[in-house]
Formats: structure tokens, sequence, C-alpha cells
């Protein structure tokens, strides 16, 4: 079992908790076995799933159905694949699992950031298990992050 698989129903019941004040999430996720749980125990929400796995022709389709569909409130993606889409429908991520790639959390968090062009007020969640690797590695991949930023945009730094 993965941590990934361990913060899955957890997960879970914290984006059905979400949704009891929230028209939509999107949940992004990094392997396979962990949003297969996250997507059996969200299905009844309308969920997409959006993966390396989803055929050229249904992209445009879930993307869409996200954006314009009101019985589907969760969109399930893989976070390598959300790079350029857009998400605005929703103003919360939660991140079952991390890239240890500062830009890959940051291009997944921008999905919901934008809309036309406006920025909007958005919450982002990073699931973690208390004392793991996983928080270890989530919280230095954040600090690189702080870092990246203090270096492209020194004026905008938190000092």
């Amino acid at each position: 079992v993965t941590i990934g698989e361990l913060k899955a129903q957890p997960t879970v019941d914290f984006v059905k908790d979400l949704l009891t004040r929230l028209d939509k999430v999107v949940v992004f996720f990094q392997y396979h076995a962990t949003a297969d749980i996250v997507e059996a125990g969200l299905r009844s929400y309308g969920l997409v799933r959006y993966d390396g796995n989803t055929g050229k022709d249904d992209r445009k389709r879930y993307v869409d159905r996200f954006q314009t569909d009101d019985s589907c409130r969760v969109m399930l993606m893989q976070i390598k694949t959300a790079v350029g889409l857009p998400l605005w429908a929703a103003d919360t991520t939660v991140f079952v699992e991390a890239s240890w790639v500062p830009g890959d959390l940051e291009q997944a968090e921008a999905r919901v950031d934008i809309v036309h062009g406006t920025p909007q007020p958005t919450m982002h969640y990073y699931m973690t298990i208390h004392g793991s690797v996983d928080e270890h590695q989530l919280r230095r991949t954040l600090e690189k992050s702080d870092v990246i930023q203090q270096v492209v945009n020194p004026a905008a730094a938190i000092l």
C-alpha cells in the first residue's frame, strides 16, 4: 500500500465535506491506484477522470463537461495532464498526491486561478500524513517553490 492509497479515503471524505458548501472541486493525483480509490468514492458526484489514459477525442469533452455541467462536480486529474487546461468552474483544488516538482504544482493550481484572464480567489489543499516522508517532501517542495518565486520576482517575496 502506498502513501497515496492511504490518503485516498480521507481525501474522499474531505472532498465530500467541501462539496456540502462548494459547487465544484478539482482533485489532483499522480498514481492510478490512488485515483481508482478516489474515483470509486466520488463517482456519485458526476466525477470526470482525466489522466494519461484519456483518449484524445475525450479530452475536450471532459473539460467542457466539467466547465458547463452543474451535475459534474468533481474533476479527478493527473497532475502532469493539467498543463494549459481551463478549469475555472472550480475555485478549489485538492492534491491527494503532490509532485516533487514545484512547477507541476503551480501549473495545476493555475488551472483554477484565472477566469477569462482575471485572477479569482482560490483555495488549494494538500493532503498529507503527519510525520511521513510525504509530509517532509511536500514541505521541501513548497520551500523550493518559495525560493524560486523570490529569485524570479524579488519584489513580491514575503519577508
